[in-house]
């Protein structure tokens, strides 16, 4: 990999605006921006990301996922907005797995496209 990609910079940069974001709507902001974000992986050509950029993608995505988690197990949030965290997990898991079959040259379904939470 001769640099880091404008992927990796930008999830970098997500994931460091959910872990630090302690409160609210700014922690629902950004993961709903780290989850469009790996939507937009897809639309770019195949060698945009090479494997090293698509362990690191995972590796911020776990970092995510665990903070959602930590936010899930506080219950600081009303039922709603738990509920939707939790959703956002699957949308997490789920465009790592279209990025995954993007990478690997394969269809994705169309119902497997995530959708950011409101």
């Amino acid at each position: 990999m001769a640099g880091v990609s404008v992927f990796i910079a930008s999830a970098i940069a997500l994931g460091q605006r959910v872990s630090e974001t302690a409160s609210g709507g700014g922690f629902h902001h950004a993961i709903d921006d780290f989850i469009r974000l790996l939507g937009t992986v897809p639309d770019s050509p195949p060698d945009a990301m090479d494997a090293d950029d698509l362990a690191g993608l995972r590796a911020i995505a776990g970092t995510v996922i665990e903070q959602v988690e930590r936010r899930l197990e506080a219950r600081t949030d009303h039922l709603a907005k738990q509920v939707t965290l939790a959703q956002t997990i699957y949308q997490i898991q789920q465009a790592l797995e279209n990025i995954d079959r993007w990478h690997r040259h394969e269809p994705a379904p169309a119902d497997s496209l995530p959708k950011p939470s409101e």
